[in-house]
C-alpha cells in the first residue's frame, strides 16, 4: 500500500505545464490562493471571480442543432458539477435552461404557491426567494457577482448542483446490499406490507448509513433567543439566522454539508431527507410540541412507507430499533411501547432524551426550501421526468408540493400536527444574512474568506470532492479521478511547515510575488495558507479512507482512517468520523470485538451516545 501511494503521490507531484515556475501539481493554485488571501486581508468585501460573457450566439445556434435546449442545459450542469474546466458551465446552463422554458406550455398561465406556505410566521413569509412573485418567476437565475445582494450559494446553479450529487449519492447507495441482521424484517414487510414498500424500506436504510458514515456528527448549537416583538404588534422582527446569530440545524444548506462532509444532528437530518427524496421515498422531521415554546422541537427523521413512518436518529447515527431489538420502530410501535426508547438509555444514568409522555405530542415537519416551492423548479421537475430526451439516470427530483405529503402524512393518525420545518428558511436567511455582513464587517469577509479557501477553485480538494460525491473514485480516460486528486493535497508536513518560515521555498511556489509588504500582514497571510493547506491535507487524507470503504477495500480504508487519520499530530478535525467508520470497517471483517473497542474509545464526540449503544450491541449480537 505504501509504494502504491508513493508512486502515485510522485507522478501526481509532476511539475504542472500552467506554472511558470516548474511548482509541483499539489502547489499549483498556491500564487492564485496567495492573492485572494491577500485581498481578504486588505479589503472590506468578499469578491466573487468574474462569471464572465455568456455564449455567443453562433455557438448557441450550433449547438442546438445537435439536442434539444433541455438535454443541453443538463449536460452543462454536469460539467459545472464536475468543476469542468471548459468555459462558462454555469452560463450556458442557465442560458439553455431559460431558452426550453420559454417555450414551455406549462410556463403560461396562472400558478399559485402552496397553500401550507401560508402557515408559516410572517417573520419567515419574508424569506429570500419565497415572495409570491419570486416563487412564480420561471426565469433561472445565476449569482452575479457585481450584485452585492446576491450571495453566491443561493442562485438556481447552486440548488441544481446540489441536487445531482444527491442523486448521485441516492442511485449509488440504493444498489448496496441490507445488512444481513434486516434480511427477515425485510422479508416480513414484503410479504406482509408489499414488495415496494421492503424496496423502499430497504433503500432508505442505506440512504441513513451512508449519511451517517458521511457527514461528520458536530456539536449541535444552542437555539438562540428570539428577537423582542415590535411595539406595535403589526410585524414580527427578523429571526435570530436572518440576524447572523447561529442556531441548531441552519448554519449550512445541504450543499455545503455535503462539500464539507459536517454538520449538526438537523443538518445530517436534512441530507438524508433530501437523499429520501431523490428516490421518490417520503421523509420528514418529526419534531416534539411543548407548552414552553411555539416552536416544536425537531426529533429525528422518519420516512413515510406504507402508511407508517419508521425512525431514524442522527443524532444516534442508528435507526430506532423495533419490537425484540430487530429492524428499525415505527413511531406508531415507540408510541404503544415506550419501553424501545427506554432501551436506548446507557448504563450509568444517561438517558435517551425521549420520554413517553414526548410521543403523544409529535408533530411532522417538512423539509421545504424557497427553490424547491418554485414554478421553475416544479416545471423542470416534471419535464425530467417527462421528455424523451433526458435520460433516466439525469432525472432529478426537485420539488416539492408540502400540502399533497401532509394530506399523507395526517393519514397515519400518529401525528399531533404537521408544519413546514422552520430550518430550510432559516439556513436560507442565515447565509443571506452572513454574506451581507462580510460586505460591511472585514473581520467577517476574512473569515468567510479563510472558510472558503480550503475549497478553493484554485485547488484540487473541490474537484475530488466534487468527484467523491459522484462516486467516480479512479482516473477515467486520463482525466483524474477523486483518489489521484486526494493525494495531490497530501504535500510532507516538511513543506506545509515550510510555506511560513523558508523564503526559498516561498518564491519556488510562487507565493513572494502575491504576498503584501507589510511583515504583520504577510505573515497572518502565510500562517493562514499554511493551516489552510493542511485542513485540506486531513480532509482528503478522511476522505480517501471513505472512498475505499464505499469500493468495499476495507483494510485499505482501516489504513487511511487508522495510522494516517487518527494516528497524525497535530490531532485531525476527522477524528470522530475516523473513529466510526474505523469500527464500521472492522464490522465488516467479521472482527467485532475490533470494531466494539474503537466505539468504546469515545468519550466526548457528538455521537458518543449512539457509538456506545452500536457497541453494546455489537456485543449483544445484535448488530
Amino acid at each position: 500500500m505504501r509504494k502504491r501511494e508513493t508512486a502515485k503521490s510522485v507522478k501526481a507531484g509532476r511539475a504542472c505545464r500552467r506554472c511558470p515556475s516548474g511548482a509541483t501539481r499539489r502547489w499549483c493554485g498556491a500564487v492564485a490562493l496567495g492573492m485572494a488571501l491577500a485581498a481578504a486581508w486588505s479589503l472590506s468585501g468578499c469578491a466573487e471571480p468574474s462569471a464572465g460573457p455568456e455564449p455567443t450566439a453562433t455557438a448557441q445556434v450550433l449547438r442546438r442543432e445537435d439536442a434539444g435546449d433541455l438535454a443541453l442545459a443538463l449536460d452543462a450542469l454536469r460539467k459545472l458539477a464536475e468543476g469542468d474546466e471548459d468555459a462558462q458551465p454555469a452560463q450556458r446552463t442557465i442560458f439553455y435552461l431559460n431558452q426550453w422554458i420559454s417555450a414551455e406550455p406549462g410556463g403560461r398561465g396562472p400558478w399559485e404557491p402552496d397553500r401550507m406556505l401560508q402557515t408559516l410566521p410572517r417573520a419567515l413569509r419574508t424569506t429570500p426567494g419565497l415572495a409570491p412573485e419570486a416563487l412564480r418567476r420561471t426565469e433561472f437565475s445565476v449569482h452575479r457577482p457585481d450584485d452585492p445582494e446576491a450571495c453566491p450559494w443561493l442562485d438556481d446553479i447552486a440548488y441544481l448542483q446540489q441536487n445531482l450529487w444527491l442523486r448521485d449519492i441516492a442511485r449509488r447507495a440504493r444498489r448496496e446490499p441490507s445488512p444481513p441482521e434486516l434480511a427477515a424484517w425485510l422479508k416480513t414487510i414484503e410479504q406482509t406490507v408489499g414488495l415496494p414498500e421492503a424496496e423502499q424500506l430497504a433503500a432508505a436504510e442505506r440512504l441513513f448509513d451512508w449519511t451517517v458514515r458521511n457527514i461528520q456528527l458536530e456539536p449541535l448549537p444552542p437555539v438562540p433567543r428570539d428577537p423582542e416583538a415590535t411595539p406595535s404588534g403589526t410585524t414580527d422582527p427578523l429571526p435570530p439566522a436572518a440576524q447572523g446569530q447561529v442556531g441548531p440545524g441552519y448554519s449550512q444548506l445541504p450543499l455545503q454539508v455535503l462539500l464539507y462532509g459536517r454538520g449538526d444532528a438537523h443538518e445530517r437530518g436534512r441530507v438524508f431527507l433530501l437523499l429520501c427524496r431523490q428516490l421518490g421515498i417520503d421523509a420528514v422531521m418529526l419534531g416534539i410540541l411543548e407548552e414552553s415554546s411555539p416552536i416544536p422541537r425537531p426529533w429525528l427523521p422518519a420516512v413515510l412507507v406504507g402508511g407508517r413512518l419508521y425512525l431514524f436518529d442522527a443524532t444516534l447515527g442508528l435507526p430506532i430499533p423495533g419490537p425484540e431489538g430487530h429492524a428499525v420502530a415505527t413511531l406508531e410501535e415507540v408510541a404503544a411501547q415506550p419501553g424501545l426508547l427506554r432501551a436506548l438509555d446507557l448504563e450509568g444514568g444517561e438517558a435517551y432524551p425521549v420520554a413517553a409522555n414526548d410521543l403523544q405530542r409529535v408533530i411532522a415537519l417538512i423539509d421545504a426550501e424557497p427553490a424547491a416551492l418554485s414554478r421553475r423548479m416544479q416545471l423542470l421537475q416534471t419535464a425530467m421526468q417527462t421528455r424523451k430526451e433526458v435520460k433516466e439516470s439525469s432525472r432529478l427530483a426537485l420539488a416539492i408540493q408540502p400540502s399533497e405529503l401532509a394530506d399523507r402524512l395526517r393519514k397515519t393518525k400518529v401525528l399531533a400536527g404537521v408544519n413546514l420545518w422552520r430550518v430550510p428558511f432559516e439556513a436560507i436567511w442565515y447565509q443571506h444574512s452572513r454574506y451581507q455582513l462580510a460586505q460591511r464587517d472585514p473581520q467577517v469577509a476574512r473569515e468567510m474568506a479563510v472558510q472558503d479557501a480550503v475549497f478553493s477553485a484554485a485547488r484540487p480538494l473541490r474537484k475530488a470532492r466534487n468527484l467523491h460525491l459522484q462516486g467516480r473514485f479512479e482516473n477515467e480516460e486520463r482525466k483524474p479521478g477523486a483518489r489521484a486528486l486526494y493525494l495531490q493535497c497530501r504535500p510532507p508536513d516538511r513543506e506545509i511547515d515550510a510555506l511560513r518560515t523558508n523564503a526559498f521555498f516561498q518564491a519556488a511556489v510562487g507565493l513572494d510575488k502575491t504576498l503584501p509588504q507589510d511583515p504583520q500582514q504577510r505573515e497572518a497571510i502565510l500562517e493562514h495558507y499554511a493551516t489552510i493547506t493542511r485542513q485540506g491535507k486531513f480532509a482528503a487524507t478522511y476522505w480517501l479512507g471513505l472512498t475505499y470503504y464505499e469500493a468495499g477495500r476495507y483494510d485499505v480504508a482501516i489504513e487511511w482512517l487508522g495510522e494516517r487519520t487518527l494516528g497524525v499530530s497535530p490531532p485531525s478535525p476527522w477524528t470522530s468520523g475516523a473513529r466510526y467508520n474505523l469500527a464500521r470497517c472492522y464490522e465488516q471483517l467479521g472482527k467485532y470485538d475490533l470494531a466494539r473497542r474503537w466505539l468504546q474509545t469515545d468519550t466526548d464526540s457528538p455521537q458518543r451516545h449512539g457509538n456506545l449503544l452500536r457497541a453494546r450491541w455489537l456485543a449483544q449480537g445484535t448488530r
